[in-house]
């Protein structure tokens, strides 16, 4: 079950990738939505057409099984095709797709003739029209799929937009390190590069690694075993310039080191749990970060001291990164990744959730 739900995330995500702005037809969630429409149209027409209470049931029974039916058949096509929709224009593929449908409702409109003239449920058409009930069809379902297909496309473009805006976002964050750490960092190794050389050595490893991935404007995503590496030495860089101030407490052995996530998605998270909550306070504090999986969802929990002053540009730069994490998790799992934020005690709660995936289809 979990492979399967893997499966349907990776799916989600390379849809915005193929270059089709069509939904994926073959996910459940996508087919669930549109069976839904067509029941509220199938509701909505049974209220326009039929005055008779008594009968309005029976009436909607039909009205909804005749849409089912050409919905299914219209995703099972659509699934189908997609491959080949892809190598069509924007254009060519919504016109394709609309045709489809058209040419689906028309072919259930005859059967459903058919059927009736077998004396299949006659009592609700005895009246019937034969070209007006096909052209009826055709004409509603030609509307009600124009306006899909003018949602889908509009979404299609709107999610393109806001990825792009987010790609910019990490791309800003991946070319800055806040200045002040730089230099404490380099303070830091000099004074160890005759204390202890062996020590400084490393240092210089760790912020290395750190602005190489920092500055790595070409990666979009990262696996858990990475991300956590990268923040360890980061983590390492601060806890020899702040000391005694800072103490981490890592429970993360639940999250699978293959694990997919957003490139820097952690280390920002951290460097702000520094930044905003460990250096106000003379005394320091704890950042604490557990790990939790249930089934195919994967959670982070970061806490750190809470300021007990309220500082309003700190609080704004703390909120414009996790705005920035936020997008970026939500965008990269197709909105099954969140990040939510409480204050408990005196502690600053930030949690992360996305689903366990591994892969991504091309």
């Amino acid at each position: 079950m979990a492979i399967l739900k893997q499966n349907k995330a990776e799916k989600e995500i390379s849809s915005l990738d193929d270059g089709l702005f069509l939904p994926d037809f073959c996910n459940i969630r996508t087919i669930f939505v549109v069976i839904l429409i067509g029941e509220l149209l199938a509701i909505l027409l049974t209220l326009a057409g039929n005055t008779d209470l008594s009968s309005s049931l029976g009436y909607l029974g039909l009205i909804s099984f005749f849409i089912l039916w050409i919905e299914l058949v219209s995703c099972a096509a659509l699934c189908w095709t997609r491959h080949w929709l892809r190598q069509l224009t924007q254009i060519q593929a919504g016109f394709t797709a609309f045709i489809t449908i058209l040419l689906i409702t028309t072919l259930f409109s005859f059967l459903a003739l058919h059927l009736l003239q077998q004396g299949l449920e006659t009592s609700y058409f005895d009246s019937i029209n034969h070209s007006g009930f096909i052209l009826g069809n055709v004409i509603i379902s030609a509307m009600v799929s124009a306006l899909l297909l003018r949602y889908f496309y509009v979404q299609y473009h709107w999610k393109r937009q806001i990825r792009a805006e987010a790609e910019a976002r990490v791309q800003a964050l991946q070319s800055r390190i806040r200045p002040h750490f730089l230099f404490n960092s380099m303070n830091v190794i000099a004074s160890l590069t005759r204390s202890d050389p062996d020590l400084a050595e490393r240092t210089v490893l760790d912020l290395s690694d750190l602005f190489r991935a920092n500055m790595s404007g070409n990666q979009n995503h990262t696996t858990w075993h990475k991300e956590l590496k990268l923040s360890q030495q980061y983590l390492r860089i601060e806890q020899l310039r702040l000391d005694d101030r800072l103490f981490i407490e890592w429970k993360v052995d639940a999250l699978p080191d293959d694990a997919l996530l957003p490139a820097l998605t952690l280390q920002p998270l951290l460097e702000n749990a520094i930044y905003h909550g460990i250096e106000p306070l003379p005394e320091g504090g704890t950042i604490s970060i557990k790990a939790n999986r249930a089934g195919d969802r994967l959670s982070l929990l970061i806490e750190n001291p809470l300021q007990q002053e309220s500082d309003k540009q700190s609080q704004h730069g703390n909120q414009i990164a996790q705005e920035n994490v936020r997008q970026r998790l939500s965008l990269f799992f197709q909105g099954r990744g969140s990040l939510s934020t409480k204050s408990v005690n005196d502690r600053y709660h930030l949690t992360l959730t996305f689903p366990y995936l591994t892969s991504i289809t091309p």
